[in-house]
């Protein structure tokens, strides 16, 4: 009679000793936030529905939370940087190049988009054009798909003008809301060309609209690294590397969630690859990194 009453005692204080013991080996889940920004790219919506998801995986593979954040605008996600709310980050590549060289953020991770890991920069002109070579836009206006901080659609653009002998000031700017809206403004001849990346027309929102083989390219750039991912300065290399692993483990366990944020996949990136950016950056603006 008395056997039940002591296993009962034993299996209780079994419980009291392992207790403490197991709240240990989860004290992550009590660890800080990590916070999550992706620049605007994209609308605040889309891009919280693209990045939601990723961000909840994140926080299940390193057992604490991570918080998405964007922003409406350049200047309000650019003071974030600054002021290193991000632990981790996708950027545009001119604003991870300032980022690295003045606040010491580190690439670890750049996309691929329609199966490439590589993007250029684009100027493109109606077929139907007398538009042949770059020096035929002197005095034209040229719609450019990004603002002067967008290395593929305006500052790949400016080098590959300035190149051909048209400086900043021998042709008009404007500047389209996304490198669609770039295209469309040349397509229905609002303006005479477009600077763009090479990436948008195979983007469904352009194909659906118009015919895209009334363009021409009449210039490409250098194929560069994609868009990066960057981790703040500063942070502990282990936990970098498992931000690292667990994103890169997406490619092949959950494909999903990365075509969820207009992803084909992700892949490994370091500080060197955007050097040939670096020199872009120089040659089109003067800017040293």
């Amino acid at each position: 009679m008395k056997r039940p009453v002591l296993l009962l005692f034993c299996l209780v204080w079994s419980g009291l000793v392992t207790g403490p013991s197991l709240a240990s080996e989860s004290v992550t889940t009590t660890a800080a936030p990590l916070i999550f920004g992706v620049f605007p790219r994209r609308g605040t919506a889309v891009t919280t529905t693209a990045f939601e998801p990723i961000a909840r995986y994140l926080s299940a593979q390193l057992a604490r939370p991570v918080v998405l954040e964007t922003s409406r605008d350049w200047g309000s996600f650019w003071a974030n940087v600054e002021r290193g709310r991000y632990d981790l980050v996708h950027f545009n590549q001119y604003h991870y190049v300032v980022a690295h060289a003045r606040y010491g953020y580190q690439a670890i991770l750049q996309n691929e988009e329609f199966g490439s890991s590589q993007m250029s920069s684009l100027l493109l002109v109606r077929k139907d054009s007398n538009l042949n070579q770059i020096i035929d836009l002197k005095g034209k206006t040229i719609a450019f798909g990004g603002d002067r901080t967008d290395l593929i659609n305006y500052i790949g653009v400016v080098a590959l003008l300035k190149a051909q002998g048209l400086n900043i000031g021998d042709y008009q700017e404007i500047f389209a809301k996304n490198p669609a809206n770039a295209v469309f403004s040349t397509y229905y001849q609002k303006t005479e060309a477009a600077g763009t990346e090479d990436g948008v027309m195979a983007l469904n929102v352009v194909t659906a609209k118009i015919a895209v083989d009334q363009l021409k390219t009449l210039a490409r750039g250098e194929a560069l690294a994609h868009l990066p991912w960057a981790v703040k300065g500063g942070m502990a290399q282990a936990l970098s590397k498992q931000l690292q692993a667990a994103l890169l483990a997406l490619n092949d366990s959950q494909p999903e969630l990365l075509q969820g944020a207009h992803l084909t996949g992700i892949r490994v990136a370091t500080d060197s690859d955007f050097d040939a950016h670096r020199r872009l950056i120089a040659a089109a603006l003067g800017e040293q990194y």
